[in-house]
């Protein structure tokens, strides 16, 4: 009896192509089609599969049938084969190749759109793939990777080879035939544990040895009825228990052979995540977050079942993302307590510039000044700030918007109003505030952002900062500005410069994630984003390629922050102020 074992290759998918596979005993099928279409494959794949378990195909034109009406009108290449009673069929389409080594010469049996079937023989060595495998490596070393009875060891050849030039593309299922060994008729345990036959074999070898040891015992029983019943009865039952451990033993072999492979793919996803992360960091993400699937299909797969390897690739796998996202957990430190200001004292926001900051209490109706380095406070009461919504510094002078009077700065430890509320302001509505050359930025709930320009006595009318409508603003959430000004919104973040939508692209390794805080200004040189849900502060550099980012359990409870070049990240909690370190020396372990 000929029994299979196979192996998959799978080198880079490249930017329009997926790479999907089939592998059972009796069936399998590589196949690549456009990204676009990859969903409609993987539920054809599934489709496919159903009818094979229901009613599988026992002639070649049935196995054309199955493959050509389900994959013609998906634009694939594919390389399919069929093994049924000794004889394999075999099907390709678009670029596929199907290979065969027997002994020791190799060739191609079909390629292209073309159909063959023929008589399988022992130790057959088939390759199911596509034109890029051909392209990519010469007969020679293609027989040298193949000079190995384990499809597995040939696959790591294989890939030593390939991975010499550039394999993208290249998909490749190894399929071995060999004879099962026939086993002795002989009641141990030792000779049903090396058995591998089928189901069906065992069943006659029951059958043949109950009658034949039934036979060796007529003798016995005419002698001693109840010692021949005794022996006969624990002879059946080691006979059945080898039977079934050998059914069993089989099973499980089987599926360890397929989480091997499935542990290769995985493998192979995670090594060419890596080296497209920050080439094409969309493409690595997507491989990363297939590695992750293919884990968890494994767990659900081998629940309950010893086998090894899993548990391993998916510590590997979380590893291998933390390591390829640049990942780290920080520890924070309580860097200044309000409490010290005044009993019970909170801030909702707090504003940076150079050594200084500001933070406004609503609650307190007041306004709290740190330096930074020596950590001097002063407070700033008073009931215009009493409506205060936002408070920012300037060269050292501090302004707050009252929401129904207007701007104020403060002198001599009292507010002095620099412009009146008037109908054309939308002090009410402002969602954030910043500073920069002396000019006060508005951002109103809507995305709109108000300029007022600043002079010795005051502030002008606000006008429009934006000069184009193009920018979707809707959720706007921050601004920040380091010349540019930066705005945070539900849809991203988006850069203007001299009012104009600059194009400014943030590339997220997880495009996914809703960021609520934004900061950046002119003394640093990243751009700073918080996902509060996780616990993450995610940094870019100031065209929005993606750096690193850390996790902390302190960024879940944030309110508002700024980063210091000197200090690292200040997170306000409301009653407290915590650091992060960028250096990473306080790196958990």
């Amino acid at each position: 009896m000929l029994k299979t074992d196979y192996a998959i290759y799978l080198g880079k998918e490249t930017e329009k192509i997926s790479d999907e596979f089939i592998m059972q005993d009796r069936f399998f099928l590589s196949i690549s089609g456009l990204k676009e279409n990859k969903e409609a494959i993987v539920s054809t794949l599934k489709s496919i599969k159903e009818t094979l378990a229901q009613d599988p195909p026992q002639t070649l034109e049935q196995c054309i049938e199955l493959i050509d009406n389900n994959l013609e009108s998906l634009d694939t290449t594919c390389a399919a084969g069929f093994f049924v009673d000794g004889v394999m069929y075999l099907l390709t389409r678009g670029s596929g190749v199907i290979l065969l080594k027997r002994g020791d010469q190799i060739k191609q049996i079909i390629s292209q759109d073309s159909s063959a079937s023929g008589e399988v023989k022992d130790g057959d060595f088939y390759i199911f793939t596509n034109s890029s495998l051909e392209e990519n490596i010469d007969q020679e070393a293609l027989l040298l990777s193949l000079d190995n009875p384990s499809p597995k060891a040939s696959v790591e050849m294989l890939a030593a080879e390939l991975k010499k030039n550039d394999d993208a593309g290249i998909i490749a299922i190894l399929v071995t035939v060999n004879a099962e060994k026939e086993i002795n008729a002989i009641v141990s345990e030792e000779a049903s544990d090396e058995s591998g036959v089928y189901e069906e074999s065992q069943s006659k070898l029951s059958k043949d040895t109950f009658s034949s040891l039934t036979n060796r015992l007529k003798p016995l029983n005419e002698g001693n009825k109840m010692l021949t019943g005794g022996i006969l009865v624990i002879l059946v039952v080691v006979l059945l228990y080898s039977v079934v451990f050998g059914v069993e033993r089989r099973r499980h072999d089987k599926l360890q052979e397929e989480v091997d492979t499935q542990i290769v793919a995985i493998e192979n996803k995670l090594e060419e995540a890596e080296g497209l992360f920050g080439l094409n960091t969309d493409k690595s993400l997507s491989l990363l977050e297939e590695a992750k699937a293919s884990v968890e299909e494994l767990k659900k797969k081998t629940e309950g079942e010893d086998i090894k390897g899993v548990d391993e690739i998916a510590h590997k796998v979380e590893s291998k993302a933390s390591e390829i996202k640049r990942e780290k957990e920080v520890k924070a430190e309580e860097f200044f307590d309000l409490d010290l200001v005044k009993k019970g004292a909170t801030a909702s926001e707090i504003y940076k510039e150079q050594d200084e900051m500001v933070m406004l209490s609503k609650k307190d109706s007041a306004i709290y000044s740190l330096s930074i380095e020596k950590k001097a406070t002063d407070t700033v009461a008073g009931s215009t700030i009493k409506n205060a919504s936002h408070a920012v510094l300037s060269q050292g002078d501090i302004f707050y918007i009252n929401t129904k009077d207007g701007i104020y700065k403060i002198e001599d430890g009292k507010g002095s109003l620099m412009r009146k509320a008037g109908s054309d302001d939308h002090f009410k509505t402002a969602i954030d505030m910043a500073m920069y050359n002396g000019n006060i930025y508005l951002l109103d709930q809507g995305g709109a952002i108000n300029k007022y320009t600043g002079a010795e006595d005051g502030f002008s009318s606000p006008s429009a900062y934006l000069k184009s409508s193009d920018a979707d603003l809707s959720g706007a959430k921050q601004l920040s500005i380091d010349s540019s000004v930066y705005v945070l919104s539900s849809s991203g973040v988006s850069r203007f410069t001299s009012g104009l939508n600059d194009g400014f692209t943030l590339a997220s390794p997880e495009p996914s994630v809703e960021f609520e805080f934004l900061f950046t200004d002119a003394d640093v040189e990243s751009l700073y984003l918080i996902d509060k849900d996780s616990g993450r502060l995610f940094i870019f550099n100031k065209e929005g390629e993606y750096e690193r980012q850390l996790s902390s359990g302190i960024l879940k409870k944030t309110v508002d922050f700024v980063v210091s070049s000197e200090k690292g990240v200040l997170i306000l909690t409301g009653d407290k102020i915590y650091s992060l370190s960028l250096s990473g020396d306080r790196e958990i372990e």
